[in-house]
């Protein structure tokens, strides 16, 4: 498949950009926890303060140092972070435009629980189950007519 030679069906715009959203704020806390895990394994590393060359079994060495190797891991892990800073910090901007009861029920039924138990979220937030789906549908709404950029 090669999407140069691919011309697009036609779609509808606003829709396929509400579910991109829905999407994007169901994921918050994969990214969240994946940057987590990064910070963990950034953290974890451990760097040798010797500076002798370790030489490989056939008696080639690889050429770098210890510092080298740790230095090139980081660097590695910290560019990974820096991407799902990035996807947290839009998912922030996105929710910004949110206040009151559209705050909380996308936080804790959209984002939290990925629009399951309703009912669930209803009763934490007093209020009834297809209101938490009607809150839900209107901040998604919200958010794509308030941010021009989310694409």
């Amino acid at each position: 498949m090669n999407w140069r030679e691919e011309y697009p069906p036609l779609i509808d715009v606003d829709e396929s950009l509400k579910d991109y959203v829905k999407g994007e704020l169901k994921s918050y806390y994969l990214y969240l926890y994946k940057w987590h895990e990064l910070e963990k394994e950034c953290m974890s590393l451990g760097c040798s303060t010797g500076g002798s060359i370790i030489q490989m079994p056939d008696g080639w060495s690889d050429g770098k140092s210890p510092q080298q190797r740790y230095s090139d891991k980081l660097f590695e892990l910290e560019e990974k972070q820096k991407e799902f800073e990035q996807k947290l910090d839009k998912i922030d901007r996105l929710i910004s435009v949110l206040n009151g009861k559209y705050y909380d029920v996308t936080k804790e039924y959209v984002m939290k629980r990925r629009c399951k138990n309703a009912k669930q979220v209803g009763n934490e937030l007093k209020i009834e189950e297809d209101t938490v789906k009607k809150y839900a549908e209107r901040a998604i709404s919200q958010i794509c007519s308030r941010n021009s950029n989310i694409l």
